[in-house]
């Protein structure tokens, strides 16, 4: 083909978007927009205030727990106490990790060493609230291991409700980190299941305390990640 020769295609005009008829446009419209509404978010404030007084009501049915089943006077109040003390804890890591609005955040940074030392320092807590340390295969076999095992299936039990609530309650707040968010909201209600049956476990081996009250701070923190990188981005 020369140079001259062109395609007549090519010179005839680009046509225009056709329309869809109007029936056409309604049912397209009608089904992109059925069941929208207005919808009302909660406050970051309010959603701190939910997640608080489910920890709250938690650990309240614990020290309950612990009180009708003859836990000593005075270990019940020591165990109570720190759990108001690590609740305090529990308010900073909501406050600093997630009510704030993403970008305004403290920085990526402190918010992983938040979801790192809370558990560590917890445990180094559990270490110095004990009253000895067993062996280890006692407190894992026999009558024993299976009150370990028992107390962490409660701590389990406990630690997810809180943490599921508080996924709940945060969910589709952070468009920017979701997973670590997420862990954190998993740390924050591993520490309430965790003060929670503290208060209602009698026992104070060091071994049982990080096996069956500690660990599940590590473990929801995990849990908190993966479930907050969908649940937490909106």
């Amino acid at each position: 083909m020369s140079e001259l020769e062109r395609d007549p295609i090519s010179d005839m005009p680009w046509p225009g978007p056709v329309e869809p008829r109007a029936e056409v446009s309604n049912a397209i419209r009608r089904q992109c927009t059925a069941g929208l509404g207005p919808r009302m978010r909660l406050r970051a404030g309010h959603r701190l205030a939910i997640s608080l007084l489910l920890s709250a009501a938690i650990i309240s049915y614990l020290v309950y727990f612990g009180a009708s089943h003859g836990r000593p006077e005075s270990a019940l109040r020591g165990a109570l106490y720190g759990a108001i003390g690590w609740s305090v804890v529990q308010a900073i890591v909501l406050f600093f990790g997630l009510t704030r609005p993403p970008g305004r955040r403290i920085s990526r940074r402190l918010r992983v060493a938040l979801l790192l030392g809370v558990p560590l320092a917890f445990l180094i807590y559990l270490v110095f609230a004990g009253a000895g340390a067993a062996p280890l295969y006692d407190v894992t076999h026999g009558v024993q291991g299976a009150w370990t095992l028992r107390c962490g299936g409660f701590a389990l039990a406990f630690g997810a409700l809180a943490s599921l609530g508080m996924l709940l309650v945060w969910r589709g707040t952070d468009p920017l980190t979701p997973g670590l968010s997420g862990a954190l909201a998993g740390v924050a209600g591993g520490l309430a299941g965790a003060c929670a049956i503290g208060c209602g476990c009698a026992a104070t081996e060091t071994w049982h305390l990080i096996l069956s009250h500690g660990s599940i701070l590590i473990a929801f923190g995990a849990i908190g990640w993966a479930f907050g990188r969908r649940w937490l981005a909106p």
